[in-house]
């Protein structure tokens, strides 16, 4: 009897893109299923620099490794800053 490998449901990122859409969401009042790859901080969501250093602990919170608002700044997107994340966390 042969057992058949079970491919994993999700990606590695695609659930760090849905933890990120989370705290977004938290962070800037809105659904998380609203929120695409591309949705932009600064043109979508009208993004000040409190969301920023709000947004960074929250992230830090959520995947426990620290999260540097100046760094935070340089990524424009939701799926920018999943990538961060990922890279964060060593799975990038």
């Amino acid at each position: 009897m042969h057992r058949r490998r079970e491919e994993p449901d999700v990606s590695e990122n695609a659930n760090t893109v849905d933890r990120v859409k989370d705290v977004v969401g938290i962070v800037f009042k809105t659904e998380a299923q609203a929120l695409a790859e591309d949705t932009r901080f600064v043109e979508d969501l009208r993004s000040k620099s409190m969301n920023t250093i709000e947004l960074a602990a929250m992230l830090e919170n959520e995947f426990g490794v620290p999260v540097s608002c100046h760094v935070l700044r340089k990524y424009k997107t939701v799926g920018e800053t999943a990538t961060l994340m990922d890279g964060l966390l060593g799975n990038g």
